[in-house]
C-alpha cells in the first residue's frame, strides 16, 4: 500500500475511534471526552503546537525511539503495545481520553512498523498524526 493511502486510512480510523469515544464518554459519564484537557489562549499557538510540533515530537518519542528500542528486544506487536501505552499515558486527561489515546497510539505504532519496512516510518506517522490533528482543530474551532 502506498504512502497517501496509509495516511488516509490511519486518519479515517482515528476519526472513527474519536467519534465513538466521544459518543461513549458523553452518554456514559455525561462529559465530553475532552474534559480535563487544557485549552489554549492563542489560536495561532494552538495551531502550531497541535498540528506541527506535537505530531513531530510525539512521533519521535513514542514511535521512533520507543519502537526502535523495543524492536531489538521483542516482537513488533509488543513494541506497538508498549508504544501505544506510553502514548496514552502522555494523554492521560481522563479515563476515556486514555482509552481513546491507547487505540490511536496503537494505530500510529502499527503505521510506524509498516512504514519502517518501506523506509518512511517517521514521516508517515508524523504526517498522519498532523493531518488528524488538523482535522480535529478545524472541527473544534470552525464547525
Amino acid at each position: 500500500m502506498n504512502f497517501p493511502k496509509l495516511v488516509i486510512i490511519a486518519v479515517f480510523c482515528n476519526l472513527i475511534i474519536s467519534s465513538i469515544a466521544s459518543l461513549l464518554s458523553t452518554h456514559l459519564i455525561g462529559r465530553s471526552i475532552n474534559h480535563g484537557v487544557k485549552g489554549f489562549e492563542n489560536l495561532n499557538e494552538e495551531f502550531i503546537l497541535v498540528v506541527f510540533l506535537a505530531p513531530i515530537l510525539e512521533t519521535l518519542l513514542f514511535q521512533y525511539l520507543i519502537i526502535n528500542f523495543f524492536l531489538t528486544k521483542t516482537k513488533s506487536h509488543y513494541a506497538c503495545i508498549i508504544s501505544s501505552f506510553a502514548f496514552a499515558l502522555q494523554h492521560l486527561y481522563n479515563s476515556f481520553y486514555f482509552i481513546f489515546a491507547l487505540f490511536i497510539g496503537f494505530i500510529f505504532a502499527y503505521l510506524f512498523i509498516i512504514g519502517v519496512k518501506k523506509n518512511y516510518g517517521f514521516i508517515l506517522v508524523a504526517t498522519a498524526h498532523s493531518l488528524y490533528n488538523f482535522i480535529v482543530f478545524i472541527l473544534k474551532h470552525f464547525l
